[in-house]
C-alpha cells in the first residue's frame, strides 16, 4: 500500500527531479525549478519580483528555546542593575537621613521602606533568573 507523498515522490522522480542531500528532496528541486521558470516569465513582462526578507530560517527547539533564554536574561539583567542602582541610591538616602535629626527619622524611614521594596524585587529577579 503506497501513500500519496510516495506517488508524489514517484512522478516526480520519474520527471527527472532526483533527491540529492537531505534538504533538496524531489519537491524542493521541482519548486527551484519552477521559481526559475516563474522568474524567466516575469522578466518577460517586465515584473519585478519584489524580496520581503520575510523567510526566516528553521531552529531547531533547542536552539530557539536557547535564543528566547539569552532574551530573557539580557532583560532580567538589566532589571537587576537597575534595581542596584536604585537600591545603591537608597542606602545613599539612608546615610544622609541618618545625619540629620528630627525631620532625618523621617526621611529614614521613607529610605527603610524604600530598601525594603527593591530588597523584594531584587530577590524576585533572582528566583526568577534562576
Amino acid at each position: 500500500m503506497s501513500t500519496n507523498l510516495e506517488k508524489i515522490k514517484g512522478v516526480l522522480s520519474e520527471q527527472g527531479y532526483k533527491a540529492g542531500t537531505r534538504g533538496m528532496t524531489e519537491w524542493n528541486e521541482w519548486i527551484e525549478v519552477e521559481k526559475q521558470e516563474l522568474s524567466k516569465v516575469m522578466e518577460r513582462y517586465d515584473v519585478q519580483w519584489k524580496p520581503l526578507g520575510t523567510h526566516n530560517k528553521h531552529l531547531l527547539v533547542l536552539d530557539f528555546e536557547k535564543q528566547e533564554r539569552q532574551k530573557e536574561v539580557a532583560e532580567l539583567e538589566q532589571t537587576i542593575s537597575g534595581s542596584k542602582e536604585e537600591l545603591s541610591n537608597i542606602f545613599h538616602q539612608q546615610i544622609v537621613a541618618g545625619k540629620g535629626t528630627g525631620a532625618g527619622e523621617v526621611g529614614r524611614s521613607k529610605a527603610l521602606e524604600q530598601a525594603e521594596r527593591s530588597k523584594k524585587r531584587l530577590k524576585r529577579a533572582f528566583e526568577f533568573y534562576k
